[in-house]
């Protein structure tokens, strides 16, 4: 697992595709925390930081598809999979060290935004289990949807059919957020308010530590690792 990790991360940085990731994610951020919390637009600064990390949550449905997109679409395309399903290692070590690598980018940049705070805490009277909770529910649904596009990306050998089924998957968890409460029976809304990742990250915001909340996202991770898994082990029997 750690010679697949090692493998990834430098992928990562050898390509643009850690340096896109990051970049963009951190532009992102930057010119909203500026725009909100820095008060560059406005009399006074804030401390109310629940549209800045609404934003950040905003920017995983667009991104993390970018950042999966090539774990095993390209290794497919170059035939470079046939390496890694004949290699003496288990599978599950493969997808895991996919996942790692991927989970490292995301939290590197986390890291980098959570300087933001540290530096300007003498500047503002931030509550800090208000931040915790939001990094924590901001990592916990970055797992997820990594996993789901590992997933996704282990079904196809084309990087942007990859990328396109994982951004219709995003957009369909983002409405089932949005429109799951107006549903028109209260069983129904109920059901939909209990898988929607949005819902369950609000519970993370109010700096409450939500564990049927965790025990979700880690479950939903784990269910698409497993999927994953499961899939590199039909290819390799085939």
């Amino acid at each position: 697992m750690l010679a697949i990790f090692k493998k990834e991360m430098i992928a990562y940085f050898k390509t643009p595709m850690g340096y896109v990731f990051l970049s963009v994610f951190l532009f992102v951020a930057g010119l909203v925390f500026s725009l909100l919390n820095l008060a560059i637009v406005g009399s006074s600064a804030s401390t109310d930081t629940s549209t800045f990390f609404t934003f950040l949550l905003g920017s995983f449905f667009i991104l993390i598809p970018i950042l999966t997109m090539r774990s095993f679409s390209e290794e497919k395309n170059k035939k470079t999979d046939q390496l890694l399903l004949t290699a003496p290692i288990r599978l599950s070590s493969i997808v895991m060290g996919k996942f790692l690598a991927a989970m490292s980018v995301l939290v590197c940049g986390l890291a980098v935004i959570g300087l933001y705070f540290l530096l300007l805490s003498s500047k503002g009277n931030y509550n800090a289990p208000v931040l915790l909770g939001n990094f924590l529910g901001l990592f916990c649904i970055g797992a997820a949807l990594i996993s789901i596009g590992l997933f996704i990306s282990s079904t196809t050998e084309s990087q942007l059919v990859a990328v396109i089924v994982n951004e219709a998957v995003m957009v369909a968890l983002l409405l089932l957020s949005l429109f799951g409460p107006s549903a028109d029976t209260t069983f129904l809304a109920k059901a939909l308010s209990f898988i929607s990742f949005f819902s369950r990250y609000s519970n993370f915001t109010s700096g409450q530590f939500d564990l049927v909340s965790l025990v979700y996202y880690i479950s939903i991770a784990f269910i698409f690792l497993f999927l994953t898994t499961r899939t590199l082990e039909k290819k390799r029997w085939n």
